[in-house]
């Protein structure tokens, strides 16, 4: 069964920070490396953070290309942008989304990048 979206138009885009490599094995690669330069080490370390922007159907008709830009940008400002950064939108069934993966340290730093889920929250 085919899903249906108002966005048929539109084609999926990766968006990038702090991250050079073009393909998904290079990101593992980049992350891992990143993952090793931690400070403070523990068995049980988180290496990457997934959070996912979610978008009202309400709001589709006002969203495209730009705005997913222009959100994701703000998103990696406010959470911190010596983090690295791969996400992915999506525009299935009208639930338009991005899925963004980011480093649990800063890059080339080593320091953990945590945040509290009330700021997280707030964010």
């Amino acid at each position: 069964k085919e899903r249906k979206t108002i966005h048929h138009d539109m084609k999926s885009f990766v968006i990038k920070h702090n991250v050079r490599s073009r393909s998904l094995k290079k990101w593992v690669k980049e992350f891992e490396q990143n993952a090793e330069n931690r400070i403070h080490k523990r068995k049980d370390n988180i290496k990457l953070n997934h959070a996912i922007l979610s978008f009202s159907p309400k709001d589709s008709e006002f969203i495209n290309e730009k705005v997913f830009r222009d959100i994701a940008k703000k998103f990696i400002e406010l959470r911190g942008q010596n983090n690295m950064y791969v996400g992915n939108v999506h525009y299935d069934a009208n639930h338009l989304h991005i899925h963004i993966l980011y480093s649990a340290v800063e890059y080339h730093t080593g320091k953990s990048n945590r945040i509290s889920r009330e700021d997280f929250r707030d964010l």
